[in-house]
């Protein structure tokens, strides 16, 4: 694929209220997140994954990045050289979290840098987030992701009533970041303003089975449309420097 067709749908994720790191390849087969008709994903190789990471060995930290990175998503991947900056990024910040010498991403952090980035590319009222939103997608990808996504959920000690820790590791939330954006293009209750946004009131469509597709969803199509008039100059050098900019706010180092 032509370098210029990979940043188009690399930064469509962007766009959507993501980050510029649009992981994973091909139609999303993500679930609708928080209820309603499941579609599988690749769920089982992040998992087992998981549950091999050791923060002593960095073999088993990089199998767990390259998993998360080829989970199924509704955009391409990022070119190689971007793919390959990233998780050279992301292996030693989720060791440094796991030995408790950084201090993990907080879902706040998480919904600043996506809406920085949204309200940089002109994105619509829908993509913007907020860390309720962050929380509400994370509590249920812990459910099919209960090895990989759930851990640090809570403090080990916890009691009745203690709160759920908002904060996690850097492959969690890079993880999560580009679930939300599969989400933002593709669920409609993820596409409403967040001030409209109410997670106790919240329904889900019944979809029928299949793959879903961005045809389905004519909010996808406007989002492409909008973007491709303002990424026309958008280059790998540009696409780096938006990668730092969102590590910086994450506080990935």
């Amino acid at each position: 694929m032509h370098i210029r067709r990979k940043l188009l749908d690399f930064a469509v994720a962007v766009f959507c209220g993501a980050m510029i790191l649009g992981i994973g390849a091909g139609e999303a087969q993500n679930p609708t997140a928080g209820g309603g008709q499941m579609l599988q994903g690749p769920y089982d190789n992040i998992e087992r994954a998981a549950s091999q990471a050791k923060a002593e060995d960095a073999n088993s930290i990089a199998a767990l990045v390259d998993e998360v990175f080829n989970y199924s998503h509704s955009h391409e991947r990022l070119p190689e050289v971007l793919e390959t900056k990233t998780k050279g990024r992301l292996v030693p910040a989720e060791i440094s979290y796991r030995r408790g010498n950084s201090p993990g991403v907080k879902e706040e952090q998480i919904a600043n840098m996506l809406n920085n980035l949204a309200k940089r590319f002109g994105a619509p009222a829908y993509a913007m987030t907020n860390a309720s939103q962050v929380r509400f997608l994370r509590m249920h990808m812990a459910l099919t992701e209960p090895i990989f996504i759930g851990t640090g959920l809570t403090n080990p000690n916890a009691k009745v009533g203690d709160s759920v820790n908002d904060t996690m590791s850097p492959v969690q939330a890079i993880h999560l970041i580009d679930v939300l954006i599969t989400q933002k293009k593709l669920n409609p209750m993820y596409q409403v303003p967040v001030t409209e946004w109410d997670p106790s009131k919240a329904t889900f469509p019944r979809r029928p089975a299949g793959r879903l597709t961005a045809s389905m969803n004519p909010k996808a199509d406007e989002m492409r449309d909008i973007l491709s008039k303002s990424v026309s100059g958008l280059t790998v050098d540009d696409a780096g420097r938006l990668i730092d900019e969102a590590f910086g706010t994450l506080g990935i180092r």
